[in-house]
């Protein structure tokens, strides 16, 4: 196994454990005010998305160099599938932080008002990270796809 594999594994990886974390502060804020607990979800979760995102992007000029053509070349709409996902990971990353800093801002005197707005950060931050597990698991899959 090369070492291009491993990351793109560890990458794959990460990102189902984001997306499982992301879907813990959509329950936990489901009461009144944001525990403490809540908010450590929040934050710990938003902190997996952007290691999740950081892997992604260290591997990235690897997949553009090589991979990217030969993807491309296997099947177009593979390719657009690809270039889709990477969108719907920057929105989903963009999600949890905004979704960590309304659980950061929501402090005992705003907790209540910051609460729903945090909670719909981290429901479509959830949606869009599933729909980029499942673009991420059909790309992968293209016959002929193969790594440098």
């Amino acid at each position: 196994m090369s070492l291009w594999l491993l990351l793109q594994s560890i990458h794959g990886h990460l990102g189902v454990l984001a997306l499982a974390a992301c879907l813990h502060p959509v329950f936990s804020l489901r009461a009144k005010r944001p525990s403490a607990r809540a908010r450590l979800s929040g934050y710990l979760a938003a902190a997996l998305m952007l290691l999740t995102s950081a892997s992604g992007w260290w591997i990235y000029p690897a997949y553009r160099a090589d991979v990217k053509r030969r993807l491309y070349e296997a099947s177009y709409t593979a390719g657009q599938l690809f270039e889709t996902k990477e969108h719907l990971a920057f929105f989903a990353l963009c999600l949890a932080l905004a979704g960590a800093a309304l659980l950061f801002a929501a402090d005992a005197e705003h907790g209540a008002t910051l609460r729903r707005p945090a909670r719909v950060c981290w429901t479509l931050c959830a949606a869009c990270s599933l729909a980029v597990a499942v673009l991420g698991v059909v790309v992968s899959s293209v016959a002929g796809f193969q790594a440098p």
